[in-house]
């Protein structure tokens, strides 16, 4: 794999950190779901039917987070959280011929599948640059494995992240507003 394997996968993430920051993207809003306090729990889910506009161009996609489990490392509980995004439409002709080129075929379903600590996902919202920053923390994102469409899924360097694909996604959505 190529260091540009992993771009369509963190440019999902990236759009929705971006959203809030000067000449970034721009989307409704809907109602924030009423997360409850406390612990994160193994099973539970939350989906989205998600429209990105810039200027006359817009893309969709379903989006699914869900918490599939815990593990205890060194006494601090970590939660395997999976980013399911299916049903790619309408996605940017230059990403998508990006894609086509590495993968050979247009994406319609990429999977994360993280190793976090408990995180407040909402933050995305109101301080979208601290998120930012903590994904980009070396140990933040402790495994993560990666799946284009139906190909097998494989394991990413969690140093490439925060250290260069993040930094390299972001600085193309934000250029110096990064």
């Amino acid at each position: 794999m190529n260091k540009y394997s992993y771009l369509i996968a963190f440019a999902i993430i990236g759009l929705f950190v971006s959203t809030t920051s000067a000449s970034a993207l721009q989307f409704a809003v809907p109602p924030l779901p009423d997360f409850p306090a406390g612990s994160w729990t193994a099973g539970t889910a939350v989906k989205y039917h998600v429209n990105v506009t810039k200027g006359s161009e817009s893309f969709e996609f379903n989006l699914r987070l869900a918490v599939l489990g815990t593990e205890v490392d060194n006494g601090a509980t970590l939660y395997w959280t999976e980013f399911d995004i299916t049903e790619l439409q309408n996605l940017p002709e230059d990403l998508s011929q990006m894609m086509v080129e590495y993968y050979r075929e247009a994406p319609y379903a990429l999977r994360m599948l993280i190793l976090i600590p408990e995180y407040d996902l909402l933050q995305i919202y109101t301080d979208p640059s601290q998120v930012y920053a903590d994904f980009i923390t070396p140990g933040f994102i402790r495994s993560m494995m990666f799946q284009y469409n139906r190909f097998v899924p494989y394991d990413v360097d969690t140093a490439l992240i925060g250290g260069f694909i993040l930094p390299l996604i972001m600085s193309d959505l934000l250029g110096e507003d990064l």
